[in-house]
């Protein structure tokens, strides 16, 4: 993870979430998340307890990955679903209390492809109209690369709620 740009992380991230809603949530979350050192030390001396707890220590990106996955995991669920399911060292990345959506102000950078995308999913738009719409040159939607994506999931992730 630590050699991830946070850009790929949170891509990574939101594919992550989506698969794991797929699975109404049957995943196995001990697998992928750091363990507690403390079952780990045993009786070894105080140099090598401390060593090893700096190498098992949740890394910055480790802790942004978590924080970026549980975010789009409660845009797909309630929050209380979601602390029912999640092991409690990442109850602290749930937020209790739903963020607005990014792109509904109008001052906003992306308000108005984010409400193109909403209008044409809406309007139950197929997966191929969707794409047309994003790929085509005529569309008027003006944002691309990583805002695009960004404001593609955001929308789909508020329709959701």
């Amino acid at each position: 993870m630590d050699k991830l740009a946070f850009r790929a992380i949170n891509r990574f991230a939101a594919f992550l979430s989506l698969y794991i809603h797929s699975l109404n949530y049957e995943w196995n979350w001990e697998m992928y998340h750091p363990r507690s050192t403390q079952s780990r030390l045993g009786t070894k001396t105080l140099a090598a307890q401390e060593e090893e707890k700096k190498a098992h220590e949740e890394s910055v990106k480790q802790r942004y990955f978590f924080r970026a996955l549980v975010s789009s995991l409660q845009n797909l669920s309630l929050a209380d679903r979601l602390v029912s399911t999640l092991p409690k060292e990442l109850h602290r990345f749930v937020v209790k209390t739903a963020a607005p959506f990014k792109y509904s102000s109008p001052e906003e950078m992306g308000h108005a492809d984010a409400q193109i995308i909403i209008d044409r999913i809406k309007e139950k738009a197929t997966a191929e109209q969707l794409t047309a719409l994003i790929n085509s040159p005529a569309s008027h939607i003006e944002s691309s690369g990583d805002l695009l994506f960004d404001i593609i999931l955001r929308s789909i992730f508020s329709l959701a709620q």
